[in-house]
């Protein structure tokens, strides 16, 4: 494999600003690239959670579809989705176009039937870390509520300005 497509995500707009969690990712991409001989054409950076639409890498699948690269390379494969399916989808897509996914905090390069079967493994895993991580915070919100703390947003508008606007 020669030319692989790099992307790196982070979840919030201060991590993005921050720009630190997504250079990390794509120096370990690099050092991999260098150390196996890989050639890195390309780098997709995006800000997204991984619930949201990510546009950037869907044009990236794209290109990768048009045979414009020979695989996507990500630093962890939760960078890539925490979802079975959603990972499921997008290895199928890669597949179909002949492209390998190479996950590198698990080694995992589908270009093998050992890195495909561990692929699905692992990301069975990281969709149980997210519903897990989900269920303790919904756990801690409904303690909140019972013992009568406040919980989501703090309120941006002063509320004599948001009772004002109500009786406009």
């Amino acid at each position: 494999m020669s030319k692989l497509l790099a992307y790196v995500r982070v979840s919030t707009d201060e991590q993005g600003d921050s720009g630190l969690g997504l250079e990390a990712q794509a120096a370990a991409i690099k050092v991999y690239c260098d150390a196996q001989g890989h050639e890195l054409y390309g780098l997709l950076r995006e800000v997204e959670s991984a619930k949201g639409k990510r546009p950037v890498l869907e044009e990236g699948l794209q290109s990768i579809e048009r045979g414009e690269y020979d695989g996507l390379i990500v630093s962890k494969l939760d960078r890539l989705s925490r979802s079975v399916v959603q990972a499921n989808e997008i290895h199928d897509r890669l597949d179909k176009a002949g492209a390998a996914l190479i996950a590198l905090d698990l080694n995992v390069d589908t270009s093998t039937a050992v890195g495909r079967m561990m692929m699905n493994v692992l990301a069975t895993v990281a969709q149980w870390e997210r519903d897990t991580i989900g269920e303790r915070t919904r756990s801690a919100l409904r303690a909140k509520v019972a013992r009568g703390e406040p919980v989501g947003r703090k309120r941006v508008i002063p509320d004599e300005v948001r009772l004002l606007a109500q009786d406009l």
